[in-house]
């Protein structure tokens, strides 16, 4: 379904009318699982396995085979589908029967890799070059300068990630918690909208982001080169990039808090998204994989508590991929990391998990 908004506004300028796409949902629109959940059939996960297993026993690498090392006909014909619900749907789809319980992590990491290829193109996700990078409690603490949340078991913000797409695969569910967490951000503009207009003009303007340490340069006090809008409105299309914590350690990097207005209009962002009428939740069995808009969605997780023994912790496998059926973006919202339009983290050679403390902040607790 493609947007159904009739605003003539041109190019460039803010919208100032509702928007009526199929993903400004509310959550009760979503009980009806048929709207966004998918089954593989018997045939299609044989045939997953088969490729699987070609890829390990010729000793293939993620990042190293592509869509035609990895021969899945029956999915292949899911591909455009599945892009489509992402890019003009719901914003997200989940898929359910991966076979990860098949195989170790490495061997369902491949698979994971080889089943992406088919979707849309990966991009880095952190400076150590992690194409399909393990989403795991390392025993960080996610509150300090630096720490990216999905090395942790603490639940986080709303918000959206640097790419087209964020996808996530269960290889073992937590112990207990640990949903998943989705709003439509075009729903909360329509919010916004109604109840506090006052508010857009400073979220079109946007922030500078932090970048945790991860940008190009290997500072780690670096923000990107320009604001990135909250909201932007490009050829008819709404596309969001929200993350009211890199906003705030961003301005604070950059030497300045900000305005009470902007803080008021960022946690209001939060607010409606966690309103019971907006949150959307459910919870990812082994074998699950979502595929989530970073442009529609805000996606966030509940904290959890996880096994004792390490074989069987939280695990899922992330890939942030840019899709060939995206809309086109703004200049000021396409470059997220400093590495240029739709371009993933810089890789650094012996980076990390994280860079270390802030220079600027040290490694204080700030608010999340």
């Amino acid at each position: 379904m493609k947007n159904t908004d009739t605003s003539t506004e041109s190019t460039g300028k803010p919208l100032r009318k509702p928007i009526a796409e199929a993903a400004a949902w509310r959550a009760n629109e979503l009980e009806d699982t048929g709207r966004w959940l998918v089954q593989l059939g018997e045939e299609e996960i044989a045939e997953i396995v088969k490729a699987t297993r070609n890829v390990a026993e010729n000793n293939l690498k993620i990042g190293a085979f592509e869509v035609d090392d990895f021969d899945v006909p029956l999915f292949a014909e899911r591909a455009e589908d599945i892009r489509d619900r992402v890019e003009n749907r719901l914003g997200f789809v989940v898929i359910r029967g991966v076979p990860v319980d098949l195989f170790d992590v490495e061997t369902a990491m491949l698979m994971n890799w080889g089943l992406a290829a088919h979707i849309g193109e990966a991009i880095s996700q952190n400076a150590r070059g992690e194409l399909v990078a393990e989403v795991i409690d390392r025993g960080l603490d996610d509150s300090k300068a630096n720490v990216r949340g999905y090395l942790t078991k603490a639940g986080g913000s709303p918000h959206c990630d640097s790419s087209d797409a964020a996808s996530l695969i269960c290889y073992h569910p937590a112990k207990s918690g640990g949903e998943s967490l989705l709003s439509s951000s075009l729903t909360v503009f329509n919010d916004i909208l109604e109840r506090h207009p006052e508010y857009l003009p400073i979220l079109e303007e946007g922030f500078y982001m932090d970048l945790r340490g991860e940008g190009p340069s290997g500072d780690p006090d670096e923000t990107t080169n320009h604001k990135n809008p909250v909201f932007s409105y490009y050829e008819g299309r709404m596309s969001c990039r929200y993350n009211a914590k890199s906003a705030l350690r961003g301005a604070l990097k950059r030497g300045h808090a900000l305005s009470s207005e902007a803080e008021q209009a960022l946690n209001y962002i939060r607010e409606r998204a966690l309103a019971p009428q907006n949150l959307f939740k459910f919870t990812m069995e082994g074998g699950d994989w979502s595929i989530i808009s970073n442009h529609m969605l805000l996606h966030a997780r509940s904290t959890f508590d996880d096994h004792d023994e390490p074989e069987r912790k939280r695990r899922l496998f992330r890939i942030w991929f840019n899709l060939p059926n995206s809309r086109p973006l703004a200049p000021e919202i396409a470059d997220r990391l400093n590495t240029g339009p739709r371009g993933g983290v810089k890789v650094r050679e012996g980076a990390g998990y994280w860079s270390g403390p802030s220079q600027r902040l040290g490694d204080q607790v700030l608010p999340s």
